[in-house]
């Protein structure tokens, strides 16, 4: 479980990154001036969260793999809003 998460952290990741700089490249200064605080208040959020999943089992050995799953789980649902977003502003 180990090794497949830390195969899949790297990929979400970039996809991330991706999907980011997609939404990015799309609107003016305001729009892009609003998604670098959303995202600096995500990265907050998914930090602080995926430790209190993780804290669920503190010292045990499911901790990292709790806070692992936590930050794959929250980083595709953020690709997914940011997709939406994308498509939003493409409309515009």
């Amino acid at each position: 479980m180990r090794s497949c998460l830390a195969e899949t952290i790297p990929r979400t990741e970039a996809e991330l990154q991706k999907t980011y700089d997609l939404v990015a490249s799309v609107g003016d200064a305001k729009d892009k001036e609003l998604l670098e605080k959303s995202q600096a208040a995500w990265l907050a959020y998914r930090e602080s969260e995926c430790a209190l999943e993780g804290d669920a089992t503190r010292g045990g050995s499911l901790q990292l793999i709790l806070g692992a799953q936590c930050w794959v789980r929250l980083t595709r649902q953020r690709i997914r809003d940011l997709a939406d977003h994308a498509d939003m502003a493409a409309q515009h």
